[in-house]
This record gives C-alpha cells, structure tokens and sequence, in this order.
C-alpha cells in the first residue's frame, strides 16, 4: 500500500528572524516547547502543530510503478527533510521550508460577490481564495459529531456522496473525512473541491476509490447532477465579509440531497476549539460548541471560534452572548467538581443550564465529549 507524506512549513518565511547561537534553545514556531538550534522540532510536538504551508509526497514499495505525477508540491520546497512518523491519519509528516503564499486573494482577504448566478459550465467559480491554512487531525470534533449523532443521513441516503468544501492547501483533512466516515458507510464518496485550481492538481495525485478533488466552489460542480448529502466547509466563510455567509447557505443548501446537510464551521489550529452551523434544506438547524475539556479556562474561550454569521454577534443584547455568560456562570458554580475531572464540572453545568430553560439538544453522551448543541431558534441574531 502507498503511503503519503506530508510536509509542513512551522514558520512564516514571510517574517524576518535573527538565526540564534548554534546549540542555543528556541521557542518553536507556535509558541510551545523548545527545540535546539539546527535540530528539528520533537515529533509529537510536530505532530500536533498547524501547518501553513504542506506539499505531498508519495512512497510506493520498489515493485510498484511511480507514475510521473507521483511528486506534488503545494509549495515550492527545498527538498525533503527528515520524517518524523505517522499521525493518526496515517499520513506522515515532515518538516520543510517552503515559500509564501502568494494570491492576492490571500493577501488583500477580497472576495468574489456570492450573491451572482452560479456559475455556468467554464465560468467562474463562486467564491475566492482563502489562506489555505489546515493541518493533520485538526477537524475531529465535527467529524467526530458527523460520524455520530449524523451517521443516520449518511447511512439512509441514496448516494452515499460528501464534499469538504474548501479543504485548503493540503487535502490531509479532505483524506481524514473519507477515512472516519468510511466506517460509518464503507462505500461512501468523498469529494474535495477547492477554488484554487493549484491546489486542485496537486491534490489529484491522492485520488483513490472513493476519494476525488474537483476545481470549483459554492456552486458544487459535481458530475452528472450529483446531490451531495453532507457539505463540510470549515474556516472558509470566516474569512468571507459577513454578507456573503446567508446567501453562500442558500447556495450551497439548494444543492444538498433530500435530508442532506451542510456545516459551516470554524475552529482553532489545534482542533480544541471548534463551533459550526447545520444548515438543511429549508435553512439553520443548529449550532454546535465543542471544547477540549482538559485545559479550558472558561468557556467562553469558544467565541473567538464562533462561525462568522455570530462572531460578530457576540455583543450585549445578542442571542449568542447571552448563552456565553450562562454557560461561564455555570462552569463557575460548579467549580466544586473539578476535583472529579473538568468533564463532570461540563457535564454538571450544561444540565443546568437545561434546567433552567436553555433547549440543550444530544444527551449527555455527547456532553462528556465537551459539546454543546442548541436549536438555531436559540442563537439566531
């Protein structure tokens, strides 16, 4: 079986530095642990950080043929460094220096009008192109949440297709998807599409059964009139003015199979603080708050990951915040179960705050895994 390696960049060589005494310590590229000059960074530690830029490579055993586009590049790169083992998606990465993005939609944050026709066959796609910035496991909690309380779509529909809506500069969460929810329905399709035609080609080099990448965006330019039954979009439209969000739904939703859904989401590099949107066919259903429990300060931590349709919500007066200091009020009164573990103090204050009134949706099965679902009604600006 073939293996893929991914490599990714742990600087911004955008920015200046001053290279430090051979031997001497030096804060690594994310702010959290220490590596020796000249040495690379330990690989757990590597593992777990976000990559801004990454290029593919494919290791194939000696008796099978390399095809000529066997080799992708994301970025230009320096050749390859050492490898440091696999992730728990299997693909390994590593570290290199790479160059700069350097789209001017990356750069100035301009986007494409969302609010035009989609686009016809050989016009443009509907949207823009965003930083790209992803990295190895970092979506797990939505597809942790789209492998369980949502399997039952996946499992009941016709066409078993999924998208992952703007995957980024490296298709390693695009490969996750397929992999975590090919455990729910094995003959699942995943499609990747992204509205960097670059990042298109290069991603093709990892098309299996199963798995795909197409050039396009909000229009969902799937073959044969395709209807996808879950649309994963993360960290895209937070990057979009908050005008373009409603209309890109309303897009994206009239293509969705009946009883699909579509999840606009945003989290942190790490994958710890996570909060998304499901949009059905006839509009927002709910919204979804997931934390890692084990270093969070308060709960309202999760706001600065909010989807960008609340980000700018979370003011006196909204919906939004107003759930945000119940939830802290909560966390706060039942400090007292922390000697039991920071998953019984959630546990205890997410049930409080469905007595008193909050429409907590899921069970608290879902609330020892440090997620909060609550009606769209509930938050609604």
């Amino acid at each position: 079986m073939a293996s893929v390696t991914v490599v990714f960049s742990l600087s911004d060589p955008t920015r200046s530095s001053i290279a430090p005494r051979r031997g001497s310590k030096t804060p690594d590229a994310r702010g959290g642990g220490v590596t020796a000059s000249g040495a690379s960074a330990r690989p757990e530690r590597l593992n777990r950080l976000p990559g801004r830029f990454c290029s593919v490579r494919f290791d194939r055993p000696p008796s099978a043929a390399v095809p000529p586009a066997a080799d992708h590049r994301f970025r230009t790169g320096q050749g390859p460094g050492p490898v440091r083992g696999p992730d728990r998606s299997g693909v390994r990465v590593q570290n290199r220096p790479v160059a700069s993005e350097g789209t001017p939609a990356a750069r100035t944050g301009r986007t494409a009008p969302l609010a035009a026709a989609p686009r016809r066959p050989g016009g443009r796609p509907l949207g823009a192109v965003t930083r790209g910035t992803t990295g190895p496991n970092r979506l797990r909690r939505v597809d942790r949440w789209l492998a369980g309380p949502q399997a039952w779509r996946l499992r009941s529909a016709g066409d078993p297709l999924v998208v992952d809506l703007g995957y980024g500069a490296c298709p390693v969460t695009t490969v996750e998807l397929l992999d975590r929810l090919g455990a729910v329905r094995p003959d699942v399709q995943v499609v990747g599409i992204e509205i960097d035609r670059s990042r298109v080609e290069a991603a093709r080099g990892l098309a299996r059964e199963g798995l795909s990448f197409r050039h396009g965006g909000f229009e969902l330019p799937l073959p044969e009139g395709r209807r996808p039954v879950l649309v994963r979009a993360f960290n895209v439209l937070r990057q979009y003015p908050e005008r373009d969000v409603v209309p890109s739904w309303d897009v994206v939703r009239s293509r969705l199979a009946p009883g699909g859904l579509f999840l606009d989401g945003t989290c942190d590099e790490l994958g710890r603080l996570s909060a998304w949107v499901a949009v059905a066919e006839d509009g927002p259903l709910s919204l979804t708050l997931s934390v890692r429990l084990a270093d969070l300060g308060r709960p309202s931590r999760v706001a600065e990951r909010l989807p960008k349709v609340l980000i700018h919500r979370n003011v006196p007066g909204e919906p939004v915040h107003a759930l945000l200091r119940e939830l802290d009020t909560a966390w706060e009164r039942n400090a007292g179960l922390t000697a039991f573990g920071a998953r019984q103090r959630w546990i205890a204050g997410v049930r409080s705050l469905r007595e008193s009134g909050v429409p907590v949706l899921a069970e608290p099965s879902r609330w020892r895994l440090g997620e909060l679902t609550l009606p769209w009604s509930a938050v609604a600006p």
